[in-house]
């Protein structure tokens, strides 16, 4: 599929927001990727994660799909899959969760062994600032994996693979959306309500 393409297949399941959002870092901006109204489509996922794994399938020695746990559950079960019926060998997926004291990731339920000394694919659904994958990137180095790329949906910060410090980083979608800090948002001067249920909140807190 066309970068359009998935933008527009996209958009037809409501998950290409217009309004006023509150973004990471106290940023503003007009757009939203609302990413959860994209999992319930499942022909939509199948077709987004085959093509995710068709970008990364010349690399052969792949052995296991990694990503952070919710939303990326279902990408790395489907790119791990279709990658195993593009290969004709099993090629494995797993999920890092989230700890429950501190804002960082670990490897439960004995997931580690598929990644100690393994060739890892690392997905993600939107990449913003880079700051979930660099720790999942992390994580999976911390366990003795070699990261051999980030294959991702959407990518909405203009992160490259320089900046994550790993050789392939390949997005289906490369639209940034315009920010503004706080103070400067022409949307706050003319008086534009902030959706609050979506983004970082009313108070800087993750909506959903």
């Amino acid at each position: 599929m066309s970068e359009q393409e998935v933008h527009d297949r996209i958009r037809k399941t409501g998950a290409l927001l217009d309004g006023h959002f509150r973004y990471a870092a106290n940023k503003h901006g007009s757009k939203y990727v609302d990413k959860y109204k994209i999992y319930p489509h499942t022909r939509l996922i199948y077709l987004l994660c085959k093509e995710i794994a068709d970008r990364f399938a010349f690399v052969t020695s792949i052995d296991t799909v990694v990503a952070p746990e919710k939303g990326g559950i279902i990408l790395s079960h489907s790119v791990g899959f279709s990658l195993t019926m593009r290969v004709g060998r099993e090629v494995c997926s797993v999920f890092a969760e989230k700890k429950r004291t501190i804002d960082d990731f670990e490897f439960a339920h004995g997931f580690s062994k598929f990644v100690n000394d393994k060739n890892v694919l690392v997905v993600e659904d939107t990449i913003n600032s880079g700051k979930t994958s660099r720790k999942i990137i992390q994580l999976v180095r911390e366990y003795g994996g070699r990261v051999i790329g980030l294959g991702a949906i959407w990518n909405l910060g203009g992160v490259t693979a320089a900046d994550l410090e790993i050789p392939i980083l390949s997005s289906l979608v490369n639209i940034a959306f315009k920010s503004w800090k706080a103070m400067d948002c022409p949307l706050c001067a003319q008086g534009v309500p902030i959706n609050f249920e979506v983004g970082r909140g009313p108070l800087g807190f993750e909506a959903r």
